[in-house]
């Protein structure tokens, strides 16, 4: 019987050592659609800039169900949905790998 899978398991390895990863709910195209003019306005230097970047946090916080990542000190960091200003002290390629488990690996690199 079909059943429509909402959700994916992202390995991070690459960002959080072996055995990590992110479960992810998988975007509709229109979040999609609209991640990718996120990530593009982040680059601007100015209000439009932060308020594309404080969004995109808030998206990616939403869309993060689960994951087993630690900090430098071992500790477990806590989910989003417990705690969303994790999403901002991650590190640069942390955050890049949740949006290109969001958008697919080719997404920085993607024009209109």
């Amino acid at each position: 019987m079909p059943e429509r899978l909402n959700t994916k398991r992202v390995v991070t390895e690459s960002v959080q050592g072996a055995d990590s990863y992110v479960v992810l709910k998988r975007a509709t195209a229109d979040e999609t659609r609209t991640l990718y003019k996120l990530t593009r306005a982040m680059d601007k230097a100015d209000d439009e800039g932060d308020k594309s970047y404080n969004a995109q946090r808030a998206f990616v916080a939403s869309h993060v169900l689960d994951w087993n990542w630690v900090w430098e000190n071992g500790d477990a960091m806590p989910l989003p949905k417990d705690d969303p200003g994790v999403i901002g002290k991650l590190s640069d390629q942390e955050l890049k790998s949740i949006v290109e488990g969001l958008l697919g690996p080719d997404a920085a690199t993607l024009k209109n």
